[in-house]
């Protein structure tokens, strides 16, 4: 339902929320009862940026609802078209290149005489 603004001579303007079958029907004043016209007024339309508004839908939608995107980064809506715009790779990044070496230089245990040695996978023995 729209919010429409009404104007007491006495206590100045009032909003009123009410369907558009009364939208032209006078509103009793709040705070003396009087029944008054509607003001004209220009409509409430957000007066931020586009892409303001845009982010604090978005903010407002992931509080109550959070997604979850499962898949690699590159599929992300917000990185699609974007060369890792927003993002610095660091050392603790877990996707791309960076990732498939770390598995592949994983600890692995070691079968020979001596059973507390811990070697990387791609490394030689000492011994």
């Amino acid at each position: 339902m729209p919010i429409y603004e009404f104007e007491c001579q006495d206590h100045g303007r009032f909003d009123e929320l009410r369907g558009f079958a009364d939208s032209s029907h006078p509103a009793a004043c709040p705070a003396c009862g009087t029944m008054c016209e509607r003001a004209v007024s220009l409509p409430r339309a957000p007066i931020m940026d586009r892409a303001i508004v845009q982010a604090h839908d978005r903010n407002e939608k992931s509080r109550h609802e959070p997604g979850v995107h499962k898949g690699s980064l590159k599929e992300h809506a917000l990185f699609k078209g974007k060369a890792r715009r927003g993002h610095v790779c660091s050392s603790s990044c877990n996707h791309g290149k960076a990732a498939q070496e770390r598995k592949s230089q994983s600890l692995t245990t070691y079968n020979g005489p001596r059973p507390w040695v811990i070697e990387h996978t791609q490394g030689t023995t000492v011994g």
